[in-house]
């Protein structure tokens, strides 16, 4: 029997979830063939596709889809395997630049016909309306990817909400929704509006923030300044950063 058509926001976001994860497994399964998984593809498409076939090791935590910490295990196996090569960036000591080696692009080429082909073939039930489908998904992923990547460093590490809530909790504070600020970068934009350790960042030029994704995408429309609402304690501040 043909289920529902999702009718609410949420039969809308749990049946992409479910999509998401079908799709995932099925390509996860032909792409083991070629013993790679689909992030490891992932990485190995970016960096094909990349001037010179060189992206930085930050570049890629976006196209893994993974973080941070996560890229750098799967970097590593990659490594081993002979399949990319990492460096230092020549202009930044701090920053690794990440290669693809001849190996690599030739697996990358015969994984590529394999994972091409598999998604031809789970996508054809969408028919005509693949074409409306990808437009769509392709805006709202720029939602959650901006084109843009958030230049500006605000200079803060946040907890979540459900964290932020929690800790105010703790210490016999409502819960209020934002993101708690638990650290601040000495000399750092955040540090010259004078946020400090225990704010609650609320809303970035009068959005309000529910997670730190929403913070980037406030703080990317931002121009030179940003105005953020602020609590502190249990008491309601204002703090106009520059960049």
């Amino acid at each position: 029997m043909m289920r529902r058509a999702a009718t609410t926001t949420s039969d809308l976001a749990g049946n992409a979830i479910r999509v998401g994860r079908h799709l995932a497994a099925e390509l996860e399964e032909v792409l083991a063939t070629h013993r790679l998984s689909l992030q490891s593809f992932f990485v190995l498409d970016a960096l094909s596709s990349a001037p010179e076939q060189v992206l930085s090791q930050k570049q890629l935590v976006s196209a893994a889809g993974r973080t941070p910490g996560t890229t750098s295990v799967r970097l590593n196996r990659l490594q081993r395997a002979g399949l990319i090569e990492r460096d230092r960036d020549p202009e930044d000591a701090r920053a690794v630049q990440v290669r693809l080696t001849g190996a690599g692009a030739a697996l990358h080429e015969r994984a590529r016909g394999t994972y091409t082909e598999r998604a031809a073939q789970l996508t054809a039930p969408l028919g005509d309306g693949a074409p409306q489908l990808e437009t769509m998904l392709a805006g709202w992923l720029e939602f959650f990817e901006p084109a843009q990547p958030v230049a500006r460093r605000l200079g803060v590490v946040v907890a979540p909400a459900a964290v932020a809530d929690r800790m105010r909790r703790a210490v016999g504070l409502a819960a209020a929704g934002g993101l708690l600020v638990v650290d601040v970068e000495p000399d750092s934009p955040a540090a010259a509006a004078g946020l400090d350790q225990g704010d609650l960042i609320q809303a970035v030029d009068g959005a309000q923030i529910h997670g730190t994704g929403d913070l980037e995408r406030g703080l990317e429309r931002a121009s030179e300044r940003a105005v953020l609402r602020v609590l502190r304690g249990a008491d309601e501040r204002v703090a106009e950063v520059s960049f």
